[in-house]
């Protein structure tokens, strides 16, 4: 594996390749984990990238999931035997820059899979254990499954979000939010500043 291979794809590029959830790659690299790259399994808060060697092996798993053994896949792997990967729309990493938001929009969307998961993880043990006692874990199970589906809508705004920001970054639309706020802004200060009407006189007394 060359570990210094420049990375090009997100794991949405992969995930729109696959046809699966950007969950789905996350659970694939997790049983690869020994034959991808470091980019591909980052440390805690850094963004997860894919080589095109790690989206080959991906492909191969891809191939043969359904109906080879993990084991089989695993030896084939170590034989250097790899997948065809033709991504739906390739955005390497190469080319461009990703703004500010897209990084942290990337990563909150990483965060946000990993908590996903750990909530199914805990959900899936606690229902191995429902019969030793139901009605308190049926309790627990309904809190964490509020909880993932919470951590799941989070997700798919925040990946919404991220696709909006690569569809519509660049200069003028940057340009143009930064003037209405400033208009917003501006507008804001002037109804703020207008002088109060003085208040009329109060009538004298009336006729003894």
């Amino acid at each position: 594996m060359n570990s210094a291979e420049v990375p090009q794809y997100q794991t949405s590029d992969l995930a729109s390749a696959f046809d699966v959830k950007g969950q789905t790659i996350i659970d694939w690299t997790a049983k690869l984990h020994d034959h991808l790259s470091p980019h591909a399994r980052p440390e805690k808060g850094q963004t997860r990238a894919f080589t095109q060697s790690d989206a080959e092996k991906m492909a191969l798993y891809a191939q043969l999931r359904k109906h080879k053994p993990l084991e089989e896949v695993h030896a084939r792997l170590r034989n250097d035997e790899r997948g065809q990967f033709q991504p739906k729309t390739a955005k390497a990493l190469t080319e461009h820059s990703p703004t500010q938001n897209e990084l942290q929009l990337t990563q909150e969307v990483e965060r946000l899979m990993d908590m996903v998961a750990a909530q199914n993880d805990q959900i899936k043990i606690l229902e191995q254990r429902r019969n030793t006692d139901t009605s308190r874990l049926n309790t627990i199970i309904e809190e964490r499954t509020r909880v993932a589906g919470d951590l799941q809508k989070r997700l798919d705004e925040a990946m919404t979000e991220l696709r909006k920001l690569e569809h519509d970054r660049g200069a003028a639309y940057m340009k143009g939010r930064m003037d209405q706020m400033q208009d917003d802004l501006r507008a804001g200060q002037a109804v703020q500043l207008q002088p109060k009407p003085d208040a009329p006189p109060s009538p004298g007394p009336g006729p003894g």
